[in-house]
């Protein structure tokens, strides 16, 4: 790779074969660190506009995520005021089931478990910053009084992994292959 000190002509050098590989990024990122974020956003663009049924691709190096998170948005739920059509839509475009959408909802799941595409899909329909979603995400679940009827004081539980939700899910096959595909 030839050393540039546009972003452009670094990306192009990238993809100069039509292949991206997990080791041609590494090594763009390490010979660039003041370019990490904008090789890794279009790293990701790239796998995601791929073909699926090509094996040829190596998964990616993992990008630092924690820019992603915003601390100035934790107090935002980006599904208040969503009625249950709403999210039943929303999870019909981001090829979910609705009980992974309550999940979603409700903060039963590890923020980290969750593919980056599917944030970024979700936090789009939401119209909320992908960092806000993630924030919210990151929250322990919350237990309202209309949810807890016990003399005991509540429990919080354990969050589950995406891919546990998706193997429990009643989505079909192939949409819960697909999901496993990307967050495995």
């Amino acid at each position: 790779m030839t050393q540039h000190d546009d972003i452009e002509d670094i990306l192009f050098d990238l993809v100069e074969d039509g292949q991206l590989s997990a080791q041609a990024v590494a090594d763009a990122i390490a010979r660039y660190p003041e370019h990490t974020n904008a090789i890794t956003d279009f790293a990701a663009a790239w796998q995601s506009h791929r073909d699926d049924n090509v094996e040829i691709y190596a998964p990616l190096p993992a990008p630092d995520l924690s820019r992603l998170w915003n601390s100035q948005a934790a107090g935002i739920d980006p599904f208040e005021g969503k009625d249950p059509f709403e999210l039943r839509d929303i999870a019909a475009r981001c090829d979910l089931s609705m009980n992974i959408m309550v999940k979603f909802a409700e903060r039963l799941l590890k923020a980290t478990s969750i593919p980056m595409l599917l944030i970024r899909r979700l936090a789009d329909e939401l119209k909320v910053p992908p960092g806000t979603l993630l924030d919210y995400l990151d929250q322990q679940q919350a237990i309202g009084a209309s949810d807890f009827r016990s003399d005991g004081n509540p429990v919080v539980g354990q969050k589950q992994t995406f891919a546990d939700a998706v193997r429990s899910s009643s989505m079909s096959d192939e949409r819960k292959e697909k999901w496993l595909s990307l967050s495995e």
